[in-house]
């Protein structure tokens, strides 16, 4: 939809008398630039097949990655999308955060605790609440290759500094979890690598969609539409059972 921002859309509805609560979650710096460049890997990056792409060298998926590593995973909702002046710190004991604004209730997650989310989310919701595991790059035809990457990507050290300087990396971790991060990672460093500039990557974007011909539309997630009729409901109920037994 043009010229409609997503904050425009949750007032709308907040403004309606829906009770809204907007939730976002916050993924580790590296990881969250591996995980985007790998969701368009086959249909903007190199523009084949990921069964193709499986046959690729390391090397020569690292060299991308390490050209578009400025310009993968940046932003934060919370700070760039939802107009929030001053956002509540988050919240090192409980691992989330609510922020109201408006008579909007905006919940603030981590990826890294999302072992415990089902916990947290029950205690918000104040009804049970389960998790399922949907939609991850290693259960994908990729899913190899991917895994490989993970396992032997080294990071430029000019690439960690970028991390350490994160604004929203600084702002969603403790010192003593920033440093235990850092440290990780500083054990697989490499020496400086020059990515692409601003102009390089603008004209690199351009490009793969023009050439992209493979459909990328996602059709393995899990929707909800929320429609409350007796039949939704009853399937509903099911698909929660089902998840709750494992």
């Amino acid at each position: 939809v043009n010229n409609v921002t997503v904050n425009e859309i949750i007032n709308y509805i907040a403004q309606k008398g829906n009770n809204v609560y907007v939730i976002d979650v916050y993924r580790t710096p590296i990881e969250r630039k591996m995980s985007e460049y790998f969701e368009k890997l086959s249909p903007y990056h190199f523009n084949n097949s990921e069964e193709n792409l499986n046959k690729y060298s390391i090397k020569r998926i690292t060299d991308r990655f390490n050209k578009l590593f400025p310009h993968l995973g940046n932003g934060d909702h919370y700070f760039d999308k939802f107009d929030i002046a001053n956002p509540t710190n988050f919240d090192f004991d409980k691992k989330y955060t609510i922020q109201i604004l408006n008579n909007i209730k905006y919940i603030k997650l981590r990826l890294c605790d999302s072992k415990i989310w089902a916990s947290i989310l029950s205690s918000i919701f104040q009804k049970e609440v389960v998790l399922i595991n949907d939609y991850q790059t290693t259960n994908k035809s990729i899913g190899e290759l991917y895994k490989r990457f993970k396992d032997e990507y080294k990071i430029p050290a000019n690439f960690l500094e970028l991390v350490k300087d994160c604004r929203y990396f600084n702002f969603y971790f403790s010192d003593e979890e920033r440093k235990q991060y850092i440290g990780i990672w500083e054990n697989k460093t490499i020496n400086e690598f020059k990515p692409y500039s601003s102009d390089e990557y603008n004209f690199y974007v351009n490009l793969y969609l023009e050439n992209q011909y493979i459909n990328d539309i996602q059709t393995e997630h899990y929707i909800d539409n929320g429609c409350l009729c007796v039949y939704c409901t009853k399937t509903r109920n099911y698909i929660f059972d089902c998840a709750k037994n494992g």
